[in-house]
């Protein structure tokens, strides 16, 4: 995948009240998910090699627990905050 066609895939969302640009994507033998919430300077790029995962999963719990300070300032954490998905 190109550049520009990467960049054509880049989507402008909101979570928990936070400014976040997303990119999932998966191939032969990977899934990956990239996540930059803008006005914290803070990103996630999970790269999985199994079939059973999903990545935008493990990006939004990780998300909660380093951003939880922030979301629990603006009153908006989401329920399950810091808590990992179990195998």
């Amino acid at each position: 995948m190109g550049l520009s066609s990467i960049a054509a895939s880049l989507e402008n969302n909101a979570d928990r009240g936070l400014k976040v640009v997303e990119h999932a994507e998966e191939g032969a033998g990977y899934k990956a998910d990239l996540a930059r919430f803008l006005d914290q300077h803070f990103a996630i790029a999970p790269l999985c090699k199994v079939a059973n995962i999903a990545p935008g999963m493990l990006t939004r719990k990780i998300a909660d627990i380093y951003l939880s300070n922030v979301c629990a300032a603006d009153g908006a954490a989401r329920k399950g905050l810091g808590r990992l998905p179990t195998p």
